[in-house]
């Protein structure tokens, strides 16, 4: 049966992908239609996607969407199409390669998809996030000037929005440059984690969100002197209220300690911002994208701020170097200083590090959790070679009974892949992508296949 849900898969990816050929025909023939029958030129084209969004049963903007993706991946993106067609590739994934090259020269787009879509395999086999950070990579690698250029238009654009959720909650979004957002987000993971830490029931999710809540609406300012003792005493359930609704100890970080000082901050949590680049682009003799671990790659300007600070926001970071050894024709992680750290977390930070991500093929989420390839329970060591870096969730279906995984070197490259083999038999690979810096080898792709 899992065999039948695969090929279905693939069927639908080509029937997409004639789809995507056939809007491209139609946009072309309705254009010259509407040529020859004298309509002006500033309005030829006109009505013509609304006619494929109503026979997509979409909207007449999701329509003009769906004719631009298809224009790009007949004309501009060969071996996207390819892919498409052969069954390898949603038309969504094929959508985020055209979203990422779309501020490139046709000459670099070109490269751009070869290098990404030339091997239909390997591109199969990438998880989504994956996908875009390896063609974001590859397109700012051919143009950086204009990525950065790209940035700071969209900085330009960050907003707030809400929207309906159901039983009578609502979507807060906020899009914010990026090392705000990580900010924002390592802050509250920290204050939610010493809550729990202190004894509070609540989920993590619940008191980020309740510390959100908080923050915004319940809290004097968090300057020195705000306030009296009691508004820096947490935060009850829902955001609102006083700390002894809650049941927490009177020390409970969640809104500062009930001492009448300052709350917890990303600066005075002792927040870890791991940042991976090359001593190149630190000192800025190249412009090699970097990776912020758990992230997708970012550019060397933005890095570098992000490590020397002088953004004008007031944040002066501080910042701990750690050498990192790679090998010279993959850029695989393969050793790294460990002074001043216990072995577990050393070998935490080593696979958080080199995974990057939760290794379960196509998860793509961030690391939460580090658990023995081999088992202990069956002989497994507690190392490096035996440790992979998972979600939480795969850790916990790795439990359930008939699953098993394995851990690998790649010959010749010195890339990790992790094998994992399902109850029905079927057995997945999935590759830690290399670390930032010129190789000597062919780039490689975490790998997801299965067999």
């Amino acid at each position: 049966m899992i065999e039948i849900i695969g090929r279905l898969e693939e069927t639908k990816n080509a029937v997409a992908a004639v789809q995507a050929q056939a809007q491209a025909l139609f946009v072309g023939q309705q254009r010259l239609a509407q040529a020859k029958a004298g309509m002006p030129r500033n309005a030829i084209g006109r009505g013509i996607a609304a006619q494929v969004g109503l026979s997509r049963h979409e909207s007449p903007h999701r329509g003009r969407q769906l004719c631009e993706l298809a224009h790009v991946l007949v004309r501009e993106l060969p071996h996207t199409m390819n892919a498409f067609v052969e069954g390898k590739l949603s038309e969504y994934r094929a959508g985020i390669i055209a979203r990422e090259t779309v501020f490139l020269q046709l000459e670099d787009r070109l490269r751009v998809d070869q290098l990404i879509a030339a091997d239909g395999d390997a591109l199969a086999r990438m998880g989504t996030r994956e996908l875009t950070a390896a063609t974001r990579s590859a397109a700012y690698a051919l143009d950086p000037q204009v990525f950065v250029k790209r940035h700071e238009m969209a900085v330009g654009e960050r907003h707030l929005s809400l929207r309906p959720a159901a039983d009578g909650m609502t979507f807060l979004t906020a899009l914010i440059p990026l090392r705000q957002g990580v900010r924002i987000l390592a802050t509250l993971t920290k204050v939610a984690e010493s809550a729990k830490a202190s004894g509070d029931e609540r989920g993590k999710g619940q008191l980020m969100a309740d510390a959100l809540i908080h923050r915004l609406t319940e809290h004097a300012p968090c300057d020195a002197g705000a306030g009296g003792v009691g508004d820096h005493r947490g935060v009850s359930a829902g955001g609102t209220g006083t700390m002894e609704a809650t049941g927490l100890q009177a020390a409970s970080p969640l809104g500062g300690a009930a001492t009448g000082t300052l709350c917890t901050t990303v600066d005075e949590a002792n927040i870890s911002l791991e940042l991976v680049m090359t001593d190149r682009v630190l000192f800025g003799s190249a412009n090699d994208p970097a990776v912020l671990a758990g992230y997708d790659p970012i550019p060397a300007p933005l890095a570098r701020s992000m490590v020397l600070g002088g953004d004008g926001a007031g944040f002066s970071p501080r910042v701990w170097l750690k050498r990192l050894f790679t090998h010279p024709d993959s850029n695989a992680l393969i050793s790294m200083d460990s002074k001043g750290r216990l072995f577990p977390e050393g070998m935490k930070e080593f696979l958080r590090l080199q995974d990057q991500r939760c290794q379960t093929p196509y998860c793509d989420a961030p690391i939460r959790e580090y658990d023995h390839v081999k088992a202990y329970a069956a002989g497994g060591l507690t190392s490096i070679d035996n440790g992979q870096g998972l979600c939480t969730a795969c850790n916990q279906a790795k439990e359930a009974p008939g699953w098993a995984f394995e851990r690998n070197t790649v010959p010749g490259g010195g890339l990790v892949s992790t094998g994992t083999i399902t109850p029905t038999g079927h057995r997945y690979i999935s590759t830690a992508p290399p670390l930032p810096g010129p190789s000597r080898g062919k780039p490689s792709r975490r790998a997801n296949r299965r067999c």
